[in-house]
């Protein structure tokens, strides 16, 4: 199995990354990618990348904090950190129109700054869009609350020469019809362990073709089953859950598990030329 989509780069991880890197190989998640969200996970994701030959890096400024950064020469350094051989992907990039009420940002209410931070999001998701076509590279896209802005907007951005960039939309929030608008375009979807506790997203996943799918975990967040624990904390996701988020995929679709650890792989060595 491979897990697309882990943030072991994060501070829940800082001290045991490695032994729990080990425990996924051992049961079975032979890679993962590290994915950065700014400057500085980026760099980390990199730097770990190069040092387990279970992970690769993705590079990327999430769309969350597009207040925190100086465009021009943030977009320059994940170019360059893009460059490296251990980077699969360009991400995750993005659009998020989220009121979060948890934030290290200033939480504000105000129409006029809320327009601003969505032309400040595309501005941002579109310069890394061309990065990825540059470079040749999949998108790891986030889309929260965003209905079909994410893909307009790359689209947007594919007229220039035509050519549109490959990727997958991560931790998919869409439905059904925006599902496949997705597929017709030619990208992937994933899904975290939400599946297994959000009322809709079994049904929108079990209608995704097998040969467009991915495995994720997006730990330490999303983890199996986390709702119907009654945890108000969920336990730490790690690689290692994206067995049983495989297994749900195989139980709702009525198929044996290898076939879905199967075509995942193989779609997820062919998306991002493992």
């Amino acid at each position: 199995m491979i897990d697309t989509h882990t943030h072991l780069n994060f501070e829940a991880f800082k001290d045991d990354w490695r032994e729990v890197v080990e425990k996924a190989v051992e049961a079975g998640v032979e890679k993962m990618i590290v994915v950065g969200t700014d400057i500085v996970s980026s760099k980390r994701a990199v730097e770990m990348a190069e040092s387990h030959p279970a992970l690769y890096a993705s590079v990327g400024i999430h769309p969350h904090h597009v207040r925190d950064i100086n465009v021009i020469s943030d977009i320059k350094v994940i170019e360059k950190l893009a460059e490296e051989k251990r980077v699969v992907a360009i991400g995750e990039v993005g659009l998020d129109y989220h009121n979060y009420t948890i934030t290290k940002y200033p939480i504000t209410n105000d129409p006029g700054e809320l327009t601003r931070l969505k032309i400040l999001q595309k501005r941002l998701l579109g310069m890394q869009v061309e990065i990825a076509k540059k470079l040749n590279k999949p998108l790891i896209l986030h889309s929260r609350e965003a209905g079909s802005d994410v893909l307009d907007t790359i689209e947007h951005f594919a007229k220039i020469d035509g050519i549109m960039p490959e990727g997958v939309f991560h931790c998919f929030d869409g439905n059904g019809g925006y599902a496949l608008k997705i597929l017709e375009a030619g990208f992937y979807i994933s899904f975290t362990g939400n599946v297994t506790f959000v009322t809709d997203r079994m049904e929108v996943a079990a209608a995704v073709p097998l040969d467009k799918l991915l495995l994720e975990t997006d730990c330490p967040y999303m983890s199996p089953f986390a709702k119907a624990s009654g945890n108000k904390k969920p336990r730490r996701c790690e690689p290692i859950d994206v067995a049983v988020i495989a297994s749900y995929h195989a139980q709702q679709r009525q198929i044996d598990i290898l076939e879905v650890e199967k075509q995942t792989t193989k779609n997820a060595m062919k998306l991002f030329r493992l």
